[in-house]
Formats: C-alpha cells, sequence, structure tokens
C-alpha cells in the first residue's frame, strides 16, 4: 500500500481545535481495507497519513474530508461551535507535491462558470469585448464567495 499525506486548516481559524492520534480504516464492500487513516489537528491545521492502493488522489481527498468532517463536527458539538475544513495539499513519500487540490476545483470550477454565462448572455452582449471580461467577474465572484 502507498502512503500519501494530506494538509489543510480547520475554520475557523480563530477558534484552534486539537484532536491527536484518530486513526481509522475504510473498508470496501469486500470486506477488505481499502484505506487506512492517521489524522491529527493541531491548531486548527490538519494533517493525514492515508494508506491505500487507490490511484485516484481525489478520492482520497473525498476520504480524508469526510473523516475529517466528522471528527471535527464531534468535537465542535462538544465545544459549542461550528466549523467546517479545507483540504489543501497532498504529499506522497517522496514529498513530492500532488497538483494543488483546491486550485484544481477551483480553476475547473471557473472554466464550467465562464461557458454557462458566455451560453446565458443576451444576444447585443456577445462581443468578444463585452461577454469574456463580464463572464470570467461573474465566475470568480462565485467561485470565491462563502
Amino acid at each position: 500500500m502507498s502512503r500519501i499525506f494530506f494538509s489543510g486548516v480547520v475554520l475557523p481559524e480563530r477558534a484552534p481545535l486539537s484532536v491527536s492520534n484518530v486513526h481509522s480504516q475504510i473498508v470496501g464492500p469486500t470486506g477488505a481495507v481499502y484505506a487506512s487513516l492517521s489524522l491529527n489537528i493541531w491548531q486548527s491545521q490538519i494533517t493525514v497519513a492515508v494508506e491505500s492502493d487507490e490511484p485516484n488522489v481525489f478520492t482520497l481527498r473525498n476520504l480524508v474530508r469526510s473523516e475529517t468532517e466528522f471528527v471535527t463536527s464531534v468535537a465542535g458539538f462538544l465545544m459549542g461551535y461550528g466549523c467546517d475544513i479545507e483540504i489543501t495539499k497532498a504529499f506522497d513519500e517522496s514529498l513530492h507535491q500532488h497538483r494543488s487540490l483546491v486550485s484544481t476545483f477551483q480553476s475547473s470550477l471557473i472554466e464550467q462558470l465562464v461557458e454557462t454565462s458566455e451560453r446565458l448572455l443576451m444576444p447585443s452582449f456577445r462581443s468578444a469585448s463585452a461577454a469574456k471580461p463580464y463572464s470570467y467577474a461573474v465566475a470568480l465572484r462565485i467561485s470565491l464567495s462563502p
């Protein structure tokens, strides 16, 4: 099994959260261990070590996000506040950084929003000088809003 490390942050950072040594296993439909996770949160900084044969880093990121959200939801409930998480980086054992997970998601979202807004613009605004700047402004505003 290969090992990939994920890092991220608990939001809001002004309410520091620390949880250590949370170990979990994801079991596949056949009963075999699909992935093993080791989660640590220190002062709202998340680190997760994942051991799995899954080649898709985005699938592993979704597993990490799900497990981390569960832990932060329970801790937040016990402390009386809500929190969210953001997984930002992935590294393999040789410390080779995978593509930034967040920027890849945001850039694909922006491309989709630009295409959609260009199709929805009225015909009078479809000139190259008017459609492109307006489309990018709409896409950036939507993708960066909370």
